[in-house]
């Protein structure tokens, strides 16, 4: 047997799947213990699945350590229990059922029913009782050499199921680009400037190089290793590994015909870099267009039809589904990613904000007289709020967070998705400046006081204040456990998204911009330069 055991057991059924699914992941065998030891692979000795697929979470590591252990109490007790850490512990940390403690860590509690958390629905539970089959059929077998009961063979369908399904979901939720990428504003359609995949500097922080940089980018996007950025007069990618230029596309027209125009930051996906560029055209009118080019090379793809309107803005477009999202200020506009034919209008909403919010169900924006959610299926109104809101916005978990004002001052809010009734407000010092981040169940907003907010959502109790400078930018990106935030006298803070202590702090020229953390690095704008930071 694999571990050795002198009889079969759940706890040699639990290796046996993890090292499946090790194989299934990575092409490769753990390594076999030796004949007759107790023991199982070493952790240390075995390399992580993550190293060698980078589709697997960092997190599903800590899952195949736990069913790999040596020691095989330290396993997940049962089968049931391996099945339900790929569930509901493949994005948070693993732990086997029954290790005591309130919390799995992955932010949900633990019922006493064979450690399932008390958030999984009926329906997650069947799919898992389904997969791991009749708990009396123990008719022993073998998959890849590992000996397993039937009940636990037929739970490597489960597996593969539930498996395949989670890591889809997180797809949905942040994008086709893998982990290694900040593929649009805030990382994902939601806004929600978390990417728990991802490590950026933690204990410590260097500039590694600089690059010219078209000045006040609002946030670097990187993706497939290029760093993409929009400015006045061009477009520009740079390679993440030392700043060279890999291509760029300037606009010969600026200096004639468009002195107010612009560049926006780009989203990238399926290989494409979607830019909108503003322009005032010899009529007077201010046009919006979105410009496609090959991620790699920045051959032209295609361009939309132009849409007018009466005054320039920024423009944030958002790419969900097989559509470019953008506002403008005669209202919403989608195109088709393939070639940029119109998809979508919504003009019935002049002036919205910057940028949108989507989830699987709707489309939220800010206007100037309220909130509003549209159904996506016909883009019908479905609620709105009236108020004074602030431009940052994010959606997830079925909450739209977005900063406010209200008769006592600045304040940041949450509402249903479902309905738009207001489940919190958060008053704050001064108001915020930009957007927001969410992540795992913490709010971040930083203030232009110089105070940096971690607010627990469920309850709109503050978890934690940070008094960092004067005027606290937005944290960008949180990765992992670590929240990144700059401040208006160009500093930059990496603060432990738990209790808010520092891990450590630089200066950085000019900083005016967001910063994108991708792949142990973090890239930041200053007023013309582009700042690549990592650990020493």
């Amino acid at each position: 047997m694999a571990t050795g055991d002198a009889t079969p057991g759940d706890r040699t059924d639990v290796y046996g799947l993890g090292a499946v699914t090790y194989y299934t992941l990575t092409g490769q065998s753990p390594k076999e213990p030796d004949a007759g030891s107790r023991r199982g692979v070493d952790s240390e000795s075995r390399p992580r699945a993550s190293t060698l697929n980078p589709d697997v979470p960092g997190e599903f590591d800590e899952v195949l350590d736990t069913a790999l252990s040596r020691d095989p109490q330290e396993r997940y007790a049962t089968p049931y229990e391996f099945k339900l850490a790929t569930l509901f512990d493949s994005h948070g940390q693993a732990s086997p059922a029954g290790s005591g403690g309130e919390g799995d860590g992955s932010g949900e509690a633990r019922s006493e029913e064979r450690g399932r958390p008390t958030g999984a629905g009926n329906e997650e539970r069947a799919v898992a009782d389904e997969a791991e089959g009749d708990p009396e059929d123990t008719d022993r077998g073998a998959i890849g050499g590992y000996p397993v009961t039937r009940r636990a063979a037929l739970g490597v369908v489960g597996l593969g199921v539930v498996g395949a399904a989670g890591w889809a979901a997180t797809e949905r939720l942040g994008g086709s680009d893998p982990p290694d990428a900040v593929p649009m504003f805030q990382y994902d359609a939601g806004n929600t400037g978390y990417a728990p995949d991802v490590r950026g500097p933690r204990t410590d922080a260097e500039v590694v190089w600089t690059a010219e940089s078209p000045p006040q980018v609002l946030q670097p996007i990187v993706a497939g290793g290029t760093i993409y950025l929009g400015g006045v007069d061009r477009v520009l990618a740079i390679d993440v590994a030392d700043g060279s230029e890999r291509w760029s596309v300037s606009d010969p027209d600026r200096a004639t015909v468009d002195p107010e125009g612009f560049w926006s930051l780009p989203a990238v996906t399926e290989g494409q870099a979607h830019f909108v560029r503003t322009r005032r055209s010899n009529e007077g009118e201010v046009e919006a267009t979105v410009h496609a080019f090959d991620a790699d090379d920045g051959t032209a793809l295609w361009q939309s039809e132009s849409v007018t309107g009466n005054a320039p803005q920024p423009l944030i477009p958002t790419v969900t589904g097989d559509t470019v999202f953008f506002s403008a200020p005669n209202g919403i506009h989608g195109v088709d990613i393939a070639d940029g034919t119109a998809r979508v209008q919504l003009d019935d909403w002049p002036d919205p904000g910057l940028f949108q919010a989507f989830d699987d169900e709707r489309l939220y924006f800010t206007s100037r007289d309220g909130l509003y959610a549209l159904d996506r299926d016909g883009w019908t109104e479905q609620w709105s709020l009236e108020d004074s809101f602030g431009w940052g916005l994010t959606a997830v978990d079925d909450s739209v967070y977005v900063p406010s004002s209200t008769e006592e001052g600045p304040a940041v809010r949450a509402v249903s998705a479902s309905n738009g009734e207001t489940r919190w407000t958060v008053p704050l010092e001064d108001r915020t400046l930009g957007p927001i981040a969410v992540a795992d169940g913490t709010l971040f907003a930083g203030t232009r006081e110089g105070v940096l907010h971690a607010i627990n959502t469920a309850t709109g109790g503050t978890a934690w204040t940070k008094q960092l400078g004067q005027g606290t930018g937005p944290p960008a990106i949180v990765t992992g456990d670590t929240v990144y935030a700059g401040t208006l006298e160009e500093e930059l803070f990496a603060l432990d998204a738990a209790d808010g202590s520092e891990r450590w702090t630089m200066e950085v020229p000019d900083v005016s911009g967001l910063p994108a953390v991708v792949d142990g690095m973090l890239f930041v704008s200053g007023s013309e330069q582009l700042f690549a930071v990592s650990e020493p």
